[in-house]
């Protein structure tokens, strides 16, 4: 599901407590009009300026919202309370940027690239965010090298459930 129309609002950031979530920006009820009533979305664009790429996330009661994370929040140099300035178009919940580093350690480790691309979508965006989340180039290539090594030996948590409910 691509889309080339852009939205575009500005948003106050709310504290939204949850199991993984501290921060939410709540998307506006025009904007929300606009989009398809149900289904995953994925986004990317901006606030404030700097680059996104999340899922709408849908709480019954309170409505569609992003969530922000506290490395997120500041990068955006930004506090609860705030006013920020949302641009975003809808993605394909299939499309994921790959990291160059981890791109390069999975075309030399055909294992570890057959791996990696048997799981979910879902999966492998955790762990390309994982890597993409180190800002030194060593660190991502090490990162890289490592998660691989943990997928082949079957050490990722989500490989250990999976195992272990076949017992």
């Amino acid at each position: 599901m691509s889309s080339e129309k852009s939205f575009s609002f500005e948003g106050i950031i709310e504290h939204h407590q949850g199991v993984f979530r501290n921060y939410s920006l709540f998307i506006p009820a025009h904007i929300l009009k606009q989009l398809p009533s149900k289904g995953r979305f994925r986004t990317e664009g901006t606030m404030n300026g700097t680059p996104f790429n999340l899922a709408i996330l849908n709480d019954k009661e309170l409505g569609k919202y992003f969530v922000i994370s506290t490395p997120f929040l500041k990068e955006l140099k930004s506090k609860p309370g705030e006013k920020v300035l949302v641009q975003f178009k809808l993605v394909s919940h299939e499309q994921l940027e790959i990291p160059e580093e981890f791109l390069a350690a999975l075309e030399q480790d055909p294992d570890g690239h057959k791996i990696f691309y048997s799981f979910t979508i879902g999966l492998q965006r955790g762990l390309v965010h994982y890597i993409k989340s180190a800002k030194q180039i060593d660190t991502r290539i090490k990162r890289s090298l490592e998660l691989i090594q943990k997928m082949k030996n079957g050490e990722l948590h989500t490989q250990k459930v999976a195992k272990d409910k076949k017992k």
